[in-house]
């Protein structure tokens, strides 16, 4: 990905002027490395799914932490994907990962029933 990345980044800073944050996903696994948070400009990384469904193992709850770590460092983001249990809800809330997804959070929902429920949260 980085081959191209003087054309990237520029694309990505177009975009992020004009208000869309990029997070990177599936941070810790295939071409998501450190490079990319050196390089392009992100607002957010995400956990991948595997260091969550792999908590309460110490290896994993040492890359969350050191990844919700390193996202404060850099004013960044972090999302932890795939959150199942309170258990591992309760680990990357106190890890410092200030977004989370999965189904402990919320199954898929259908574009029209998400629609409505944003309609609700707004009015609110």
């Amino acid at each position: 990905m980085l081959a191209a990345a003087g054309g990237t980044t520029s694309a990505i800073q177009r975009l992020h002027e004009r208000g869309v944050s990029i997070v990177l996903d599936d941070f810790g696994t295939g071409f998501s490395s450190f490079d990319h948070i050196r390089r392009l400009p992100v607002q957010g990384l995400k956990i991948d799914r595997s260091f969550i469904a792999g908590l309460p193992e110490r290896k994993n709850q040492a890359i969350v932490q050191a990844v919700a770590h390193l996202s404060r460092s850099l004013d960044l983001d972090v999302t932890a994907e795939g959150i199942e249990t309170t258990a591992q809800f309760g680990f990357v809330k106190a890890a410092g990962c200030t977004r989370g997804q999965g189904y402990l959070i919320s199954r898929p929902q259908d574009a029209e029933i998400m629609r409505a429920t944003l309609a609700v949260e707004r009015a609110a």
